[in-house]
């Protein structure tokens, strides 16, 4: 009989609200092992895939943080091909047998960002396990948001039964810690040797603590090392299909796994008082990026066609086809890796029933001076016919002391020629449409 093995892989989402979950890991991943050591196995490995996204330059970067680090490399040696169930003894840049060393990989991560969870549920299943003959093949997954909430919203479950289909073939038990939602019911919690607990969901990164607060974490860490001690092997099927969302193409690798900056080279610097015309809409986007550990928040001021007017913002998220992804920044403490962005979309069926939008942003709880935040405004349009080469640069150089900037202004009273306007103009009060 083969001596008891067991490779237990630790996915986490990384994104703003989840400190505390990471505080409770380092502090009680010993109560894991303990029952591993005390049943007498071999080798315990423990892995780990610490995720994030963020909107860069328009585009969705994902950074995935293995125990050697996020160098885009150990993407790249992941979907190499010939380290898939590689049977080790040695510490791997996916696998070490050294507690204390996969504790200090967690204490080195600074939770920023966004998630896409199922990119990196995919990601975890290609992790190079041991064969599951000689080896129980296990994901702790832990997460605050939906899975249908992610950055991407819900573009990734399209292929979750795929991915649900491989987490099976290899044999793999997964225990997902995760709020409720129609997709951890099913498909994911249908499959078989998957062990689901509901957590709150998150609401904003100050009401984190009590998301995990809600777990007996002590005795949630040792009741899975016991439960993975007596667990049984299975012959895994051997054929699956790497990659579900394609995140082995080398062309994506640099994308994927990118560091956070933005590239503008090629954009459209629009002079603050300055404007830039482009041709009719079917949809846009627009960013506020900032690199300051202070809370901004993005607002959007509505003039329809209609005569109605309406403001989106972190309070009132979506209105008539217009939502902000986020509210970045919350407190103002948190240095998100130098990195902090919030998103609003005009979707293509609100486009017809816009005359006008305000972007502003408010410091909230601070005073400040906009020049210092090094902030910016990336106005993306895509154009009637699909095309969307265009993208305008608004950055924000006021230098006086007000709480409000009104950044950019979307003119589209003329549907066939709608023009950008680089405002740039700071006041004491909140803005109003009928002033610019």
């Amino acid at each position: 009989m083969p001596a008891d093995r067991a490779d237990v892989l630790f996915l986490i989402d990384a994104s703003a609200s989840m400190k505390p979950c990471f505080d409770k890991l380092i502090q009680y991943i010993d109560d894991f092992v303990r029952p591993l050591n005390q049943a007498h196995f071999e080798s315990v490995r423990l892995g780990l895939l610490a995720y994030k996204s963020s909107f860069q330059g328009g585009n969705v970067c994902h950074q995935h943080i293995v125990l050697s680090g996020s160098d885009a490399q150990f993407m790249r040696d992941l979907y190499a091909g010939s380290s898939i169930a590689v049977p080790s003894d040695e510490d791997t840049p996916f696998f070490t047998h050294d507690v204390d060393k996969f504790r200090n990989c967690l204490r080195s991560i600074v939770p920023s960002g966004d998630e896409n969870s199922l990119l990196a549920l995919d990601t975890a299943i290609d992790f190079p396990f041991e064969p599951s003959a000689t080896t129980r093949r296990v994901i702790v997954w832990f997460t605050d948001e939906k899975i249908e909430d992610g950055i991407t919203r819900d573009k990734p479950c399209e292929k979750a039964t795929d991915i649900c289909k491989k987490l099976y073939k290899r044999k793999i038990i997964l225990y997902a810690f995760a709020p409720h939602s129609p997709l951890l019911e099913m498909p994911i919690g249908s499959t078989p040797r998957a062990i689901i607990e509901n957590v709150p969901e998150a609401v904003n990164q100050e009401s984190q603590y009590g998301t995990w607060d809600s777990l007996d974490f002590q005795k949630v860490m040792e009741n899975m090392g016991t439960s993975i001690s007596r667990s049984s092997f299975q012959k895994t099927l051997d054929e699956f299909e790497l990659a579900t969302y394609g995140q082995n193409n080398e062309a994506t690798w640099d994308e994927c796994w990118a560091g956070n900056t933005v590239d503008t080279s090629g954009w459209i610097e629009v002079p603050v008082g300055g404007c830039a015309a482009t041709t009719a809409l079917k949809s846009f986007r627009v960013s506020l990026y900032w690199e300051t550990p202070i809370d901004l928040d993005l607002h959007a001021f509505i003039q329809f066609r209609d005569g109605a007017t309406e403001e989106v913002s972190y309070q009132r998220k979506n209105v008539r086809g217009v939502w902000l992804d986020r509210d970045a920044g919350v407190g103002g403490k948190f240095d998100y890796d130098g990195y902090n962005e919030e998103i609003m979309t005009v979707e293509e069926s609100a486009i017809p029933n816009i005359e006008k939008v305000l972007f502003a942003t408010k410091i909230f709880n601070a005073g400040g001076c906009f020049a210092d935040y090094k902030g910016e405004v990336h106005v993306m349009p895509v154009h009637s016919d699909g095309t969307s080469d265009d993208k305008f640069n608004c950055k924000m150089e006021s230098t006086e002391r007000k709480d409000w900037c009104v950044i950019a202004m979307l003119d589209n009273t003329n549907p066939a020629r709608p023009v950008i306007h680089n405002l740039n103009r700071v006041c004491a009060t909140e803005p109003k449409l009928s002033d610019f």
